[in-house]
């Protein structure tokens, strides 16, 4: 592998300027994106490496891509477009498609970005840009990016001006702890492969999670070679070692994310059938690893149950004792009787008296899941045992 170190310049892949997101997604899928990390590091709670290969695996070759984006643009310059004009039943391409793919938080995101970046343009004093290319590293062109903005920042110390990538977050409150230590280490990432990529020193990254000036938490991040080493060995495994040779990769940290995926790769190609005996595929070394740590967590669930069986009990005395009060103060325990109430819908009756309103508000989902158990023993087996 080439030193990181040398002097280079990113490759313009493709401008997303006029795409639409359906085509910038399909160009996305000819690399790994700094947001794709994450999943490759099995950082991310909603995608697993294996749902990042089919992924990838779908994409279509870039000529095509082109073609279809020439002719989308042609066919727009040659459509009429009209006013809004709602007393003459006159009206344009609707700005909302409620059919369309839409998740409030990420859109929410999308939207704050330039208010962000401007905030911390009027803090820092210095203009920020936005580039709309996708650029790719020239000597490892599986690694793609597309920038939030850059600044041209002066440098703390000397003040010399240099270019500085912009990154923006968006964050719920109750996500503020996850960034008072740092940048939480997935966005860091992906600010490390944006440097790697355009061979820029460092980067701001700026998260927005309330909507006031206290609400925002700024970090600079400077490059780290070691990691940028470590983050393209870790891309070119992944992109040359699965994507390319069309070999599924496995999750190895059981994230429900990788746990869904592999359950609806194994559904849609229909591997429900028996499976030859495991010790046959050379397996006996997991098998006992699971048999240990089966064991070990029967004892510890054994001692939960005991536990919780004793909680259970001593807390019964208590209420047996607050049979005339609602509340109570025992040493610094807080004692009271609780009311809970639930709802339920009979969806059956539901269905059959409103069908038109279960079809349009009822959405049933199945879910698979995959799990390991000892198999019953016969009878025969059992006394023979015995």
């Amino acid at each position: 592998m080439a030193s990181v170190r040398e002097d280079y310049r990113p490759v313009p892949f493709v401008d997303t300027d006029g795409l639409t997101r359906s085509e910038w997604l399909e160009y996305r899928k000819h690399g790994i994106g700094a947001s794709d990390l994450p999943v490759l590091m099995e950082l991310s709670e909603h995608k697993s490496p294996l749902a990042l290969f089919e992924e990838k695996a779908s994409r279509r070759p870039v000529e095509l891509l082109n073609h279809e984006v020439r002719r989308r643009k042609r066919s727009e310059r040659g459509r009429g477009k009209c006013k809004n004009l709602v007393y003459q039943d006159m009206f344009s391409e609707p700005i909302i498609d409620p059919d369309a793919p839409f998740n409030l938080s990420a859109e929410a995101g999308h939207v704050l970005e330039p208010v962000i970046a401007k905030h911390l343009s009027t803090q820092l004093g210095f203009p920020v840009y936005r580039d709309t290319m996708l650029y790719r590293h020239p000597e490892y062109p599986f690694l793609l990016v597309d920038l939030d903005f850059v600044m041209m920042a002066a440098h703390p110390r000397t003040g010399e001006l240099r270019l500085v990538i912009v990154e923006c977050k968006t964050a719920s409150w109750w996500k503020k702890e996850d960034w008072e230590d740092g940048v939480p280490r997935a966005y860091e990432m992906q600010v490390r492969q944006a440097m790697c990529v355009m061979n820029i020193d460092e980067a701001i990254v700026i998260c927005l999670y309330d909507n006031n000036e206290g609400g925002v938490a700024t970090y600079r991040v400077t490059r780290d070679y070691d990691v940028e080493a470590e983050i393209i060995q870790l891309a070119k495994d992944f992109w040359c070692e699965h994507v390319e040779k069309n070999i599924l990769p496995t999750p190895t940290i059981p994230t429900k994310a990788a746990k869904r995926e592999i359950a609806e790769y194994a559904r849609r190609q229909e591997k429900w059938k028996p499976l030859p005996q495991l010790f046959e595929l050379g397996l006996s070394e997991l098998i006992a690893q699971y048999d240990a740590a089966k064991a070990d967590f029967d004892e510890q669930k054994a001692r939960y149950d005991a536990a919780k069986e004793t909680l259970d009990a001593i807390e019964l005395q208590f209420s047996a004792h607050m049979l005339n009060h609602d509340e109570a103060a025992c040493g610094d325990l807080k004692l009271r009787w609780k009311q809970r109430s639930t709802r339920s819908v009979d969806y059956d009756a539901f269905r059959l008296a409103y069908p038109q309103l279960y079809a349009k508000f009822v959405k049933e989902r199945v879910s698979l899941g995959f799990e390991v158990k000892p198999m019953k023993r016969k009878k025969s087996e059992e006394k023979e045992a015995a």
